[in-house]
């Protein structure tokens, strides 16, 4: 290249750089204007739009028309066509009973049982019969005592099947079969046995009889195992005589068998009781409806932080077993149905005790108010219950409480003293 060329090259090239910077400063100067003029656009219309601010409130409701309680007694288990007694698959067939007027107590459980029968030839040769029944650790009641006494009795009407809730010793034979009396210490799982009268036993019809463990003079209720509590599985135990050889001794399993409770305890006028295997609850409701009232407290849209129920316990009348797992509060059941027999259920969450007031219980119910806030027609209420562990009815699964016979009793919403009654505090966000 040529020093002109070169010269022409080099004053070319600076234009095109100079040309350069002047678009962008142009272009830079046109973007600031508008710019500028987009921010005061969203400044100027989307204000109004953008000045809510989150508040959060507390509600605190004692009105009983806006939280409402029931007591009532479930027994018994729907699945499919057939019912259940609620402690029929249980692991535990509770027996003896409580009778404590200060508590205001009075709760018996008996044990319902029936075996596979021997064919009517081998029972001809019957010699004896005994009934086996295995001990674990379990008292609730008077929690020195070691006595146990008991009558086992036959039942021949065929009122005693899986669905039993209810028996009289009217029901029941005559004269009991056999009677076991002793002290036995609590924490043992030995087996004792039972020796049945053989005559009165040989003139049962073995098809359709059923036993009942009926508790004599006892102040409190012990626990066997039942037929779902492998192991520990009660038996009928016969000697059967055999002329050409030595005698036979052979056992037949049960068909069914759990406990029945029968509880006459009652609790003063502005109380409420829970209890255990016998699926006494409490019913209660939450009338979200009521709680948008003034118009600007808690709607549809209102998120929920908490929402606590708070009970008060009457712990004169609350009394649980010496099973160190039996100590746990009471649980929140959310219905999904109409309450009935079989009503869905789910377990939400367990009580917790207050860490300075030992008397009082609180119960999480957050999720459910939130829920029944954005749908109403699914507020079916929900259960408090004793406890709960799960079963299989048939082609069922529910919770159940028929791991204990524990009572708890809590001050309602009709309490003497208004400072006992129950406390709901919900806790919201609302945009103000």
């Amino acid at each position: 290249m040529s020093s002109s060329q070169a010269l022409l090259f080099s004053t070319l090239n600076k234009h095109r750089i100079d040309g350069g910077h002047a678009l962008f400063a142009f272009a830079l100067v046109v973007c600031t204007f508008f710019g500028a003029g987009c921010k005061e656009q969203i400044s100027g219309i989307g204000g109004p739009f953008f000045s809510d601010k989150i508040t959060e409130k507390t509600l605190t409701l004692i009105d009983s028309n806006t939280v409402k309680f029931a007591n009532y007694v479930q027994p018994i288990v729907q699945s499919s066509v057939h019912s259940y007694n609620v402690n029929a698959f249980g692991t535990t067939l509770f027996l003896g009973k409580v009778t404590d007027a200060g508590a205001s107590e009075n709760v018996q459980a008996w044990s319902l049982l029936r075996f596979q029968f021997l064919s009517s030839d081998t029972l001809a040769n019957v010699d004896s019969v005994r009934l086996q029944l295995r001990l674990i650790n379990y008292r609730y009641g008077d929690l020195t005592n070691t006595h146990l006494d008991f009558s086992v009795y036959a039942e021949t009407n065929q009122r005693v099947n899986d669905s039993t809730k209810s028996l009289t010793m009217a029901d029941l034979s005559p004269s009991p079969l056999g009677t076991f009396v002793g002290d036995i210490m609590s924490d043992s799982t030995n087996t004792i046995y039972v020796k049945l009268d053989t005559s009165l036993y040989k003139h049962l019809d073995l098809t359709t009889a059923a036993f009942v463990l009926v508790p004599n003079a006892m102040s409190n209720v012990r626990g066997f195992g039942s037929s779902e509590n492998s192991g520990f599985q009660p038996q009928m135990e016969y000697n059967v005589h055999q002329a050409a050889t030595s005698d036979l001794v052979t056992t037949r399993p049960v068909v069914f068998d759990f406990p029945l409770v029968l509880d006459a305890s009652v609790a003063p006028a502005g109380e409420f009781s829970l209890r255990g295997s016998l699926s006494r609850r409490e019913f209660v409701r939450v009338d979200v409806n009521r709680l948008n009232t003034p118009a600007d407290s808690i709607s549809q849209f209102s998120t929920v932080n908490s929402a606590v129920l708070s009970l008060r316990l009457d712990r004169a009348l609350t009394r649980h077993s010496d099973n160190s797992g039996d100590t746990a509060g009471p649980v929140v059941v959310q219905l999904f149905a109409p309450l009935t027999a079989d009503s869905t259920a789910i377990v939400v969450s367990n009580g917790t005790v207050d860490p300075v007031d030992p008397t009082l219980y609180h119960f999480q119910i957050r999720t459910m108010v939130e829920q029944w806030l954005r749908d109403s027609t699914k507020n079916f209420g929900f259960e408090l219950r004793s406890g709960y562990v799960l079963r299989t009815f048939g082609t069922r699964l529910d919770a159940v409480d028929d791991v204990t016979l524990n009572r708890w009793t809590f001050y309602g919403a009709d309490a003497t003293d208004p400072a006992k009654r129950p406390v709901l505090v919900l806790t919201y966000s609302i945009l103000k």
